[in-house]
């Protein structure tokens, strides 16, 4: 190679139609006619007890749908190019940038990372009039979207008033589904895409990756306020964004992740506790006996000194939580109790949770270990079997109330929980 040639990447696209038409016809021969090809009614025979349905259906559909999901299997005439006059560390990096079509690109991915990929995180055009146009989703023109539509047909209009304003949501839809369904074949089993949008096509990408992705591997939308409302005149005015999320397999990804976040504040609370907790026991003017003093214009002196306790320690620990306000998210903020180790904890109710009542042995009432009574059992039995119930007793996880009047509750220690599941409501 001499030096003004440029390296090429020997990569080619797999054609992903031949691929899964070739499966098909493996696993079942009998689906195709003498002359190799698909044989409809034998299709339709698989599923005897099922009706044929008309054409009223639930479904998604626009001009060019067709096209465009088939051109997300069709092969790429593509390569990719090395750039070593703009690489850094050409020869060592572990990072890859790639500049060119994205949907032709992804195609060329899949020789190498078919399946790979953990997460996709896209940020589309919006479709506000102003974004960049891709090479297969140019604007058309009005006669030539009538005739793709059925609105002209030989020349002559078949309505009087053809509609024009899908034209441009058609053209983005179809540019989005060849380019889902191309990335959708490199996401692992557990993998997961990200998908950035706001209010113009928001509504209509959801369904889209219903369609891509199925219904039931979506995750959630988180809303994503962006403080800043649109100056929009006489309708509401929009200030956020969305955020979709949509597994490629739900059983695989909740098998592998978990949707949580860091609780931001966990540290601080718990450094704050031990603070207190520190004074435990120790003979020292409490701190809100010092702060009356401060306010009286007294000095602390040996005579305001008593044994700080426990109970001085939550107290003083809550009065801290309590002057935090919204610094703490609601989930922080509930673990508001320090043990006789010093750590941090909350209570949560043990109840079933389900409409229908536990099973019988699930209604097993739990003796107060001071009165040596029994407790109240939720009207509809405990959340865990009997086995986990006395794993937890033993384990020192279950807090009574001062007698047996009161139902027990979980404890949860903050150390061992410092992450909260992921809101749908970011700032």
């Amino acid at each position: 190679m001499t030096e003004n040639q440029v390296p090429r990447i020997n990569i080619t696209s797999p054609d992903m139609n031949a691929e899964r038409l070739a499966e098909l016809r493996r696993i079942m021969p009998d689906l195709f006619d003498g002359d190799g090809q698909l044989d409809e009614a034998a299709v339709r025979q698989l599923f005897p007890s099922e009706k044929i349905r008309g054409i009223e259906k639930y479904r998604f559909e626009w001009v060019g749908k067709q096209e465009s999901k088939h051109r997300a299997f069709t092969p790429s005439r593509a390569t990719l190019v090395a750039d070593k006059g703009r690489s850094v560390n050409y020869d060592q990096t572990k990072n890859l940038f790639i500049e060119g079509d994205n949907l032709e690109v992804l195609k060329l991915l899949k020789s190498t990372y078919f399946e790979q990929v953990k997460c996709i995180y896209i940020d589309p055009p919006y479709n506000t009039g102003s974004d960049f146009i891709y090479p297969d989703n140019y604007a058309e023109k009005r006669e030539a979207y009538w005739q793709k539509s059925g609105i002209i047909k030989d020349g002559v209009k078949l309505v009087a008033l053809a509609e024009t304003s899908g034209r441009r949501h058609s053209e983005w839809l179809s540019m989005m589904q060849s380019r889902l369904y191309a990335a959708r074949s490199l996401l692992r089993e557990d993998g997961v895409v990200i998908i950035h949008i706001d209010e113009n096509e928001g509504h209509r990408l959801r369904i889209l990756l219903e369609d891509v992705f199925g219904n039931t591997n979506f995750l959630g939308e988180i809303i994503w306020d962006k403080r800043n409302p649109k100056g929009d005149s006489g309708k509401v005015s929009y200030q956020h964004e969305s955020i979709l999320l949509f597994a490629k397999n739900l059983a695989s990804f909740r098998e592998h992740n978990e949707l949580t976040v860091p609780k931001r504040n966990a540290e601080i609370m718990l450094k704050k506790a031990a603070h207190y907790f520190s004074f435990v026991g120790q003979k020292i003017v409490p701190p809100r006996v010092s702060e009356a003093l401060s306010i009286l214009g007294l000095s602390e002196t040996k005579d305001y000194e008593e044994e700080y306790t426990l109970e001085d320690a939550n107290q003083d620990y809550q009065k801290w939580l309590a002057s935090q306000g919204t610094a703490l998210s609601g989930g922080e903020a509930a673990y508001k109790h320090i043990d006789d180790e010093g750590k941090v904890f909350q209570t949560v109710s043990m109840a079933w949770p389900n409409n229908k009542q536990a099973p019988r042995e699930y209604f097993m009432p739990l003796q107060h270990p001071v009165v040596g009574k029994p407790c109240p059992v939720p009207a509809k039995g405990w959340r865990n079997p009997p086995g986990t119930m006395k794993k937890l007793l033993n384990q020192g996880r279950i807090v009574f109330g001062v007698n047996e009047t009161t139902q027990p509750r979980r404890k949860y220690i903050l150390e061992e929980n410092m992450s909260e599941n992921l809101a749908s409501l970011l700032y």
